[in-house]
């Protein structure tokens, strides 16, 4: 289960908090960093998490998701949609003639429309998942209790440099 370490810079109602986290892992070898939000913010990120360790503003933490959701979402997000584009394919080359298209032309078609399928049935199954909470990173363990002003006030920095580039 992959771990981040942020600071909790406020607690929110029932039981959750936003946590400033510095992206490392994922975020290296990322294609679209160019056009990330957390690149452009010197990799630090503002995270919703649920507080089950019942850390307070300015306590170091760490927080992960759920064991196996990683997992599940890349094969959500990978496998449903090449099985969707190869039976596809496949229901495309025998039904070819009974929809009035060459053998090729089938093939890509359905091909296709099996492919859009498939990401459809992945967004019905990443809403659901989100629906659950499933996808929500949770506060395992309080590292540090308290932290400077100053890293504090560079996570309301951070909040605030997020909310105007999302206005814009």
């Amino acid at each position: 289960m992959p771990q981040e370490q942020g600071i909790v810079l406020r607690t929110i109602e029932d039981g959750w908090a936003e946590v400033v986290t510095k992206r490392r892992d994922a975020c290296e070898n990322c294609g679209a960093s160019h056009c990330c939000v957390a690149s452009e913010t010197g990799g630090k990120m503002i995270t919703r998490a649920l507080n089950k360790a019942k850390a307070a503003s300015g306590d170091l933490v760490a927080l992960s998701l759920e064991p196996g959701v990683v997992l599940k979402s890349a094969a959500a997000l990978y496998l449903i949609p090449i099985i969707g584009f190869l039976l596809g394919a496949i229901i495309g080359g025998a039904v070819h003639t009974a929809i009035g298209l060459s053998e090729v032309g089938g093939v890509i078609a359905l091909a296709f429309v099996g492919l859009a399928f498939g990401y459809g049935i992945t967004a019905l199954i990443s809403k659901r998942m989100s629906k659950k909470g499933a996808l929500t990173p949770v506060i395992h363990k309080v590292l540090a209790r308290g932290t400077t002003q100053s890293e504090l006030d560079s996570g309301e920095d951070l909040r605030n440099e997020v909310k105007r580039k999302e206005e814009v």
